[in-house]
C-alpha cells in the first residue's frame, strides 16, 4: 500500500544562473523500512517530482497496533564527480492497524443496539403504565 504522494524538488542553493550547472541531475535513494513505490530515474533540478513511498518487502504490518516505518530519503547528484552535496531527510510512514477501525465500527453497532433496546423498553413501560391506570378503576 503506497503512501500519499509528495513532491521532491532538488535545488542548488546559491546558483543564480541555472546554465552554469551543465545538465546536473539528481537521484533519490531511500534507506530503512521504506522503499520507492515507482521507479526513480535522474531528476531535473528545480523541477518538482511526485514520489510515493511503500513498505519494504520484509516488513509486515501488525493487526492490533499501528506499524511505524522509519527511513531516510537522500537526494544527491547523479554523478560522484560533481561538487554538490546531497540532502538527507528522515521519514516516518505509519500504517494504521485494521483492528482499530473494526473495533470502532463494532462499538458503534453495539451502542446503537443497546440504545434501541433501552428506548423500546422505556416506551413499552410508559405505554403499559398508562393503559393499566386508565383501564382499571380504583375502588375505595
Amino acid at each position: 500500500m503506497p503512501s500519499p504522494p509528495f513532491d521532491v524538488r532538488p535545488v542548488v542553493i546559491g546558483v543564480h544562473n541555472h546554465a552554469t550547472l551543465g545538465g546536473l541531475k539528481a537521484v533519490i535513494r531511500v534507506d530503512g523500512a521504506v522503499t520507492l513505490a515507482g521507479s526513480s530515474g535522474p531528476l531535473d533540478l528545480f523541477r518538482p517530482t511526485r514520489v510515493e513511498l511503500a513498505r519494504s518487502v520484509g516488513v509486515k504490518p501488525a493487526f492490533f497496533r499501528d506499524t511505524r516505518l522509519v527511513g531516510t530519503i537522500t537526494v544527491r547528484p547523479d554523478s560522484d564527480r560533481s561538487p554538490v552535496v546531497g540532502s538527507v531527510q528522515r521519514v516516518e510512514y505509519i500504517l494504521v492497524a485494521p483492528f482499530k477501525r473494526l473495533l470502532f465500527y463494532l462499538s458503534i453497532a453495539v451502542c446503537s443496539i443497546a440504545a434501541v433496546f433501552l428506548l423500546v423498553r422505556v416506551w413499552r413501560r410508559l405505554t403499559t403504565l398508562e393503559y393499566t391506570e386508565i383501564s382499571s378503576p380504583r375502588v375505595c
